[in-house]
């Protein structure tokens, strides 16, 4: 009897012991475990959730919020990533020297370009770290890229590509610097074609106020004529001013001739999609022998003009 009440207190002594030497982990060890594991496993949405359980339910644990921070930025959820790295630094300033740089990637795909590239540049030039360092200099350039500054941007990607060849972002920047020099391309041809437009219209317009005021003064000048048809001078102009009209009409005929045949262009480009059914220069050429056969117009209009204002011409 003696014995086994013996046994029993050694039974209850050790496990009296044992639970004094592991004592309990808090529940915050746990949990961030767990939300660090979903992590690792990629399921961002379901590590954000584990992990802010446990700065809701311990007083802002740094760790988690700090992990719960880049699980929403992973996420997508931009908003809520930016107010848990901001609870981060209030609850502990500097605690995660890189927060500055999550912080501005967070504002660059919150559209935020010019506050991220503030965050980013400065931390940066701070950093010590080559890859941190590379790494906040791409997503300047990105935010750089977003605000159309693509020169200064392009200067940024080279730096990477330069300085950084074993950089992570290294292919991604001489991407951006493919895809930067293909926009300046574009632009330029923009630049071109809207140039030449408006060039085109300046000259059609051009064109059609002398048309205008030739058939103003050809008009008056025809009342005249009519005024001295006896006069064996007048008749003699008249008739010369008959052959000038002439020429004038078939040129015009031309010219309607032409305007058809490119308005055909026009229409064939538009049905088959955009490729030409002529070649690419044709319908260039087709304007510019256009506005040549209405220059001649104009010329010959200009003569009967002059003609009818020399002496003895109009009397």
């Amino acid at each position: 009897m003696k014995q086994k009440a013996s046994f029993l207190f050694l039974l209850g002594f050790l496990c009296v012991l044992g639970f004094a030497q592991s004592p309990a982990s808090p529940p915050e060890t746990g949990a961030l475990e767990r939300g660090l594991r979903l992590y690792g496993n990629g399921n961002f949405a379901g590590a954000a959730l584990e992990l802010g359980k446990i700065g809701a339910d311990n007083g802002d644990y740094p760790e988690a919020l700090y992990w719960t921070g880049l699980a929403e930025l992973s996420a997508g959820n931009y908003r809520n990533a930016r107010e848990a790295l901001n609870r981060l630094e209030a609850v502990s300033p500097g605690g995660k020297p890189d927060v500055p740089y999550h912080q501005g990637r967070i504002l660059y795909y919150l559209g935020s370009y010019e506050d991220a590239l503030v965050i980013l540049s400065g931390y940066a030039a701070a950093e010590t770290d080559k890859n941190r360092r590379a790494a906040s200099l791409y997503w300047a350039g990105e935010c750089l890229y977003a605000l159309g500054q693509y020169d200064t941007a392009e200067n940024v990607f080279a730096g990477i590509v330069e300085n950084y060849p074993n950089s992570a972002k290294y292919e991604a920047s001489l991407y951006r610097m493919d895809l930067i020099k293909q926009k300046k391309v574009e632009a330029e041809l923009l630049s071109i074609l809207n140039w030449t437009h408006e060039e085109s219209l300046k000259t059609l317009e051009e064109y059609q106020l002398r048309e205008r005021n030739y058939d103003q003064l050809i008009t008056a000048y025809q009342k005249k004529i009519a005024e001295l048809q006896g006069d064996t001078t007048s008749s003699d102009l008249a008739l010369s001013n008959e052959d000038f009209r002439l020429k004038m009409s078939a040129a015009e005929q031309k010219i309607s001739s032409l305007e058809s045949s490119l308005a055909d262009a026009n229409t064939a480009l538009l049905e088959q999609g955009g490729e030409p059914a002529v070649p690419a220069y044709t319908n260039r050429d087709t304007e510019i022998r256009v506005l040549s056969l209405q220059n001649t117009i104009l010329s010959l209009r200009n003569a009967i003009v002059e003609r009818l204002n020399a002496p003895g011409g109009g009397r």
